[in-house]
């Protein structure tokens, strides 16, 4: 197994393989700070979590919903609504476009106008996410939970691997 392996790798163009071991090392390096130093304390789930909820409370006041937040609980007239836990900040999705971003080509500029815009979109998906289970909850649709683990997760990711695309098609075109 570990001899088809290496085989398989040695075999892969020296691009993909450098490609490899910087996601490798950014996954770990990663994984390795995020679990030691910054889960523990929270940062910048924390953050992040109260950021999305405020947005999430925005939003649907604007949509006209009497709508108030108690710690990570959004309630719609008086009523639960939706929880919003650290795992749904949405900072995952942006960690891996990030990590890929560094992973691959492109100048340093490029980049990181790629990160910023990207970070915003993925927040400003998620808060609307948020939002529409929201909504959802209140009106007791009877796809919430299809909505929750599948449709919304297939959007997001669609637009992520949409903008992974369009960046390198636009970095390869430049170098």
């Amino acid at each position: 197994m570990v001899a088809q392996t290496t085989r398989l790798y040695r075999e892969l163009p020296q691009s993909v393989r450098h490609f490899l071991v910087k996601t490798a090392l950014l996954l770990s390096g990663w994984l390795a700070v995020y679990h030691l130093l910054l889960k523990p304390f929270r940062f910048p789930d924390k953050y992040l979590t109260n950021i999305v909820i405020d947005g999430t409370v925005y939003l649907l006041q604007l949509l006209g919903f009497d709508t108030v937040s108690k710690g990570q609980w959004v309630y719609i007239n008086n009523e639960f609504s939706v929880g919003i836990a650290d795992q749904c900040n949405g900072l995952e999705l942006m960690v891996l476009f990030i990590g890929f971003l560094l992973a691959i080509g492109g100048t340093v500029k490029s980049k990181l106008l790629y990160m910023l815009n990207g970070v915003i979109l993925i927040f400003v998906l998620n808060v609307v996410r948020c939002t529409a289970l929201a909504y959802m909850t209140h009106i007791n649709a009877p796809l919430i939970d299809f909505a929750h683990h599948y449709a919304f997760k297939l959007v997001i990711y669609a637009v992520i691997f949409m903008m992974w695309y369009l960046y390198s098609q636009k970095e390869k075109k430049y170098s």
